[in-house]
């Protein structure tokens, strides 16, 4: 149980509440955050499905991710990208562990499409971040699957 601790849900909520009232200046922060409060609104909405699909991310960087939701600075949102590269992150897992046959959500998909032009057009340092959890983190996921001592059925297939 990560997402669903009420302590976490707690934090959501308020950086929803905290996020909803700013006016920020820079149009890339501007998008970044929204695209930020998107998905932060998805996991606030079923921290359970969260928390069952993205067990790779909170291992890795799910205590990142909430130390950053709660230092955020408010009053000058120019450190939205350790939660964009954060959350984007959790939405490809989330993604990556939908059920076989399944479409993605159309709003997921939105959020994935408003990404994706947002990658393409960066020159930053967060870049590789993201490119990395877009192509090479479904890999580790992947082999952390296959490595599991668990997952004997699948070596024997």
């Amino acid at each position: 149980m990560f997402f669903e601790k009420n302590e976490n849900i707690e934090l959501l909520e308020k950086f929803l509440s905290s996020v909803d009232v700013l006016a920020v200046k820079d149009k890339i922060i501007e998008n970044r955050l929204l695209l930020v409060t998107k998905i932060i609104e998805f996991i606030s909405k079923s921290p359970s499905e969260w928390d069952k699909r993205c067990s790779f991310n909170m291992q890795c960087s799910g205590k990142d991710f909430i130390n950053n939701i709660s230092s955020f600075n408010y009053a000058n949102p120019t450190n939205v990208d350790l939660l964009y590269s954060t959350a984007y992150r959790f939405l490809c897992e989330f993604d990556f562990f939908r059920a076989y046959g399944v479409e993605s959500d159309s709003r997921l998909r939105s959020v994935f499409i408003e990404i994706q032009k947002d990658i393409d057009g960066m020159n930053d340092s967060i870049k590789p971040q993201m490119i990395y959890a877009l192509y090479q983190m479904p890999v580790e996921m992947l082999k952390n699957l296959v490595n599991n001592p668990k997952t004997t059925s699948f070596i024997e297939f």
